[in-house]
């Protein structure tokens, strides 16, 4: 099996960026905490691999892909405006 991708905070600033979201927004939709969140884009330290699994999720449900690990795109989902 292929190890795990994750996203870095790089894509996790740009992709709150993209869908105009703050990172309050960004815990609400994926569930983790803001000071998780926070420390982890300031690089106060690592987030766990469930973390970043979920705040993925939450960004790719809105319509952003991270189709490498330095690329953030934006699709538009069917009807939904991200």
């Amino acid at each position: 099996m292929p190890p795990i991708r994750t996203i870095t905070r790089e894509q996790v600033r740009a992709a709150r960026g993209f869908a105009g979201w703050s990172i309050r927004d960004l815990a609400d939709r994926s569930g983790a905490s803001i000071n998780t969140i926070s420390r982890f884009e300031n690089g106060g330290g690592g987030a766990q691999l469930e973390t970043l699994l979920k705040l993925q999720e939450a960004f790719e449900q809105a319509g952003i892909d991270f189709p490498d690990e330095d690329t953030v795109s934006m699709k538009r989902l069917r009807g939904k405006a991200p």
